[in-house]
């Protein structure tokens, strides 16, 4: 039976130019190749042309249903996200205004949703 020590490992480890760190601020790293093309189509061709008002918010602003789900917590998520990755004005514009205008959907006893008064906490999709 052979035995390896990595002992003699230890000191290349502990070397200054093995533990030498710098920083990079995180709005200096970019992601390239096919991965950074699909994030920016995703922006582009997915965040950027949602309807917003209509498809995400506006079930919130009405509180007619009794149940369903429309993944708005999702969208905002990934718009946070995408907008700290992007960096651009018109990105982040969009993130906050889906943010602001999802808070005000919020009513005076703090429940944030899309259910009429009756069907709330009694969906599943309501009460996560």
């Amino acid at each position: 039976m052979h035995r390896f020590s990595i002992a003699f490992l230890i000191p290349i480890f502990l070397s200054p130019a093995f533990c030498q760190y710098s920083h990079i601020p995180p709005g200096n790293i970019g992601i390239g190749g096919e991965i950074g093309d699909r994030i920016d189509r995703t922006i582009e061709n997915n965040l950027m042309v949602l309807d917003l008002d209509n498809d995400f918010l506006q079930p919130f602003r009405d509180k007619k249903s009794s149940g369903g789900f429309i993944g708005l917590g999702m969208l905002i998520d990934s718009a946070v996200k995408l907008a700290a990755y992007s960096g651009e004005e018109e990105v982040i514009g969009r993130k906050d205004y889906l943010i602001d205008e999802a808070l005000k959907t919020q009513e005076a006893d703090g429940y944030l949703g899309m259910m009429k008064p009756e069907s709330r906490l009694w969906s599943l999709w309501d009460i996560h």
